[in-house]
Parts: structure tokens; C-alpha cells; sequence
């Protein structure tokens, strides 16, 4: 038998194998197709599950074409391979296309309809690796505890498995993604008050949990200081989260601290909405020794103060003497309870010149004749003059955070 006969396959046997390579690069490019298919009649994919998908089909792909470029174009010109590479890269490349241009959206998120809504999504770790599954499970028991014992207009709903938002940018001074999707997510769901964390571990294997809350501004547009997101105190996880009792014990904590937050949000609503006694009687109650005794709130005492004293003042503007009076008291006496290191300090200073002007008034909120103690309004407009010639007071008191410091 000659040798060149025995170096070749039979001419029958190379198309065969040809139009099987071909059959299985026409496989391979469709793969994306299937994948529209896919989640067309069922639910859209992951984006892990996509990627590892279309990377297994461009492989298959790529092998499928360097067998048919080997054995139908191996005697050609360089020119014509690349072509046909191109073409390949071409079909492939659009039948992607295709993929995204085609895929369904994701289901919308299911709208929340309370007067307080909570949404919990979920928490992070900040370094090592933790199961993505006991977070989101701790999430789902949090939003469980949480229901019923917070206002009862109050809505909690935890969407840890639903959205991913970037909340390992909590741990640094730029949030402008982080804010910008969750001001998205927060009008999609009608969510008033956003709750997230960070967890870390350090060499120890001692757990820590740092719980995390966005509020929208338009829930607190007298409070500046809560608007977006801010960090509580760290919260330490006894043996870790295989502990039940352990997990408890955070939950229940971060139900206090969310707890707070909702009801002095819902005090805000109540004093705004012409209820100043009302909304006082729910700041008492959050200014109870209890409460202060818990620490690590995301409302801090002075800011409770400081609304109180509001709360008061307005409920004074309806009294006569000495009912007024003592009202008016009681506000300053929250002015004053706020320390020079405070944050805020700044907003009580101005708030105890307002309520020195009504008291000095006299008996009445109005003036009269013979009521207005004229010596004390004096210092008031000297004192407010000083406040107009600070060319910074409009930046004073801002970047409030739970802790006393600045986010």
C-alpha cells in the first residue's frame, strides 16, 4: 500500500468528522440561545451559574472551531483561517447579544404598604469568608422577631435573598454606589427604613456583628443626621453563629435598636403632623432610663432631647399659664441637658434662644402690653445676631452618628 494512502483518512471518513465538528460548533454557539430560552419559561439566572454557562460553551465553541479550521482549512492561506476565526468570533459574540439583549428583567420586588416599613438586606462579611446562607437566615429570623414589636403600622420584610446591595462600602468615607442603589431599592419597595451589617472575625474566631440602617430623608427632614446610612456599635455574637442562644441574643438586640429607630421616626411623623403631645409622650418613653441603659442606639439620647423639647415647646404654644410656663421649662431643661460635645449642641444652642423668646413673652404666646419682658428679648436678638454672623453654623451639628463621631 502506498504511504501517502496510509497518512490520510479515507475522503468519506475527514466530511464526516468535519460535519460533526461543525454540528457540535453550531451546538456550542446556540448554547446562549438555550440559555434565553431557559429563562424565558423559568426564573433568571444567577449571574455565577450564567457566566460559568457561557464560559463552558465558549470553550466547547473554541475546540469545535480549531477542529473544523484543522481539517477543512489546514491547507489554506493564514488569510482565510482568520476569516474564518472571525466569522466564528462574530456568531458568537451576537448570539450573546442575543442573551442580554433578550433576557427577561428580574421580578419585581414585592412592595411593601405600612406606615413604618422596615426591609432587611441582609449582612456581609468584612473579611474571611462566612456561608452566605446562616447570614441570610439570621436576616429572615431578624425580620420575624422584628414584626409585632415595633408600631403596630409597622411592616418588616427580609429581602437578603432577593437583592445584593455593595454593603462592604460601609466600611469606607465613599458610598455614592451604595447610596445611589439603595435610594433605588428603597422606592421600589416602598421601605422607610433600610437595616444592613457587617460581620467580622477576628484570630480569635470571636464574631462580631455591626448593624447598619438607611432611613430616607423624606422620613427625617427635621433630623438631617439619620438621613442615608449610618453604623451602630458592634454587636458580639457568643460562640459564634452555631450558637442558637447566640443568634437569639443578636436578634433581640438588633430588634431594641431598630425598634428605637422606627419609633422615634414615628415620632418625627406625629410632631410634623400637628400631635406635639402625643409625640412627646412617645420621646418620654424612648428617654426612659431602660432605654438610655441599653447604649449603642442608632438615635442618640441628645438628639431624643433635642425633639422633645421641640415637642413640648409646641404643645406650650396651646396653654396659658402656668401650664405654658412649666412646658416651656421642661424644654429648656432638654436644651440644657445637651453637653458641648455633642454634635447637636449647636441646634440646642439655637433652640434655647427660641424658647428664651417665649418665655419672654410673658404668659401669653403673643405679645401684649405689659407682658414682654423687654431685657430678655434683647439678649435673645444679641445672641441670634451672633448665631446669623457665624459663617459656618449652617455646617455645625452635621455627620451626626450613633456613636459620637463622624460617617
Amino acid at each position: 500500500m502506498p504511504a501517502h494512502a496510509q497518512d490520510h483518512p479515507p475522503d468519506g471518513e475527514g466530511r464526516g468528522s468535519v460535519w460533526l465538528w461543525s454540528l457540535l460548533g453550531v451546538f456550542a454557539a446556540c448554547v446562549p440561545c438555550a440559555l434565553l430560552v431557559v429563562e424565558k419559561v423559568g426564573s433568571a439566572l444567577s449571574p455565577a451559574p450564567l457566566v460559568l454557562a457561557i464560559l463552558a460553551a465558549l470553550a466547547g465553541y473554541v475546540l469545535a472551531v480549531r477542529a473544523v479550521v484543522g481539517q477543512k482549512f489546514g491547507q489554506s492561506s493564514r488569510r482565510s483561517r482568520i476569516l474564518v476565526w472571525s466569522t466564528a468570533a462574530v456568531l458568537f459574540l451576537g448570539s450573546l447579544g442575543v442573551l442580554f439583549a433578550f433576557r427577561p428583567p428580574p421580578p419585581p420586588l414585592a412592595r411593601m404598604g405600612g406606615a413604618r416599613d422596615v426591609a432587611v438586606v441582609g449582612f456581609v462579611q468584612q473579611e474571611g469568608r462566612q456561608d452566605k446562607r446562616v447570614l441570610t437566615d439570621l436576616a429572615a429570623t431578624f425580620a420575624h422577631d422584628m414584626a409585632g414589636r415595633i408600631p403596630t403600622a409597622t411592616g418588616v420584610r427580609s429581602y437578603a435573598g432577593e437583592v445584593s446591595l455593595p454593603l462592604a462600602e460601609l466600611q469606607g468615607t465613599h458610598r455614592g454606589e451604595l447610596e445611589r442603589r439603595t435610594a433605588r431599592f428603597a422606592d421600589e419597595t416602598n421601605a422607610e427604613i433600610v437595616v444592613g451589617g457587617l460581620v467580622s472575625r477576628d484570630t480569635a474566631g470571636q464574631v462580631t456583628l455591626r448593624p447598619a440602617v438607611y432611613v430616607r430623608a423624606d422620613q427625617a427632614p427635621d433630623s438631617p443626621e439619620l438621613a442615608g446610612w449610618f453604623l451602630s456599635g458592634p454587636i458580639l455574637v457568643a460562640r459564634g453563629w452555631e450558637s442558637a442562644r447566640g443568634r437569639s441574643r443578636v436578634s433581640a438586640e438588633l430588634t431594641r435598636r431598630i425598634g428605637t429607630l422606627a419609633e422615634f421616626v414615628d415620632a418625627l411623623d406625629t410632631w410634623r403632623n400637628g400631635s406635639p403631645k402625643e409625640a412627646a409622650r412617645i420621646l418620654d418613653g424612648l428617654l426612659g432610663p431602660e432605654r438610655e441603659a441599653g447604649g449603642d442606639s442608632f438615635v442618640p439620647p441628645d438628639l431624643l432631647r433635642l425633639f422633645h423639647g421641640h415637642a413640648i415647646e409646641d404643645q406650650a404654644s396651646g396653654e396659658g399659664d402656668p401650664g405654658r410656663q412649666k412646658l416651656l421649662e421642661a424644654a429648656r431643661a432638654d436644651y440644657l441637658a445637651i453637653g458641648e460635645a455633642s454634635p447637636v449642641r449647636w441646634r440646642a444652642a439655637i433652640s434655647l434662644q427660641d424658647n428664651a423668646y417665649r418665655r419672654a413673652l410673658g404668659p401669653v404666646h403673643n405679645c401684649r402690653p405689659g407682658t414682654v419682658k423687654a431685657q430678655d428679648l434683647a439678649q435673645v436678638s444679641r445672641e441670634l445676631r451672633a448665631f446669623a454672623d457665624d459663617q459656618d453654623i449652617n455646617e455645625r451639628g452635621r455627620g451626626l452618628s450613633p456613636s459620637g463621631g463622624h460617617l
